[in-house]
């Protein structure tokens, strides 16, 4: 498990979400979790353009690019081959 700098900032509606100091793009939701004597979780619903070829194990999954960008941050290493949106 990796662990971060975050900081949340929520303004109403809207709000901000960073690792590091820089800002995370792509987050469409999160969740932040706090118990007595356990490490704080935040968990983040990042944005997916579209997922096509359900029911196949050749599903394919488009990611906007700043959603690839906030995972690569979080530390994920993208398949050979993959990009982000091709738009």
């Amino acid at each position: 498990m990796r662990r971060h700098d975050v900081g949340i900032e929520v303004n109403g509606p809207t709000g901000h979400v960073s690792v590091g100091g820089e800002p995370l793009k792509g987050v469409r939701a999160l969740t932040y979790r706090a118990s007595m004597h356990e490490m704080p979780s935040l968990e983040l619903e990042l944005a997916i353009h579209d997922v096509t070829r359900l029911n196949s194990r050749d599903t394919e999954i488009l990611l906007p690019d700043e959603t690839v960008k906030t995972l690569i941050a979080l530390g994920w290493t993208p398949p050979e081959g993959s990009s982000g949106d091709p738009n």
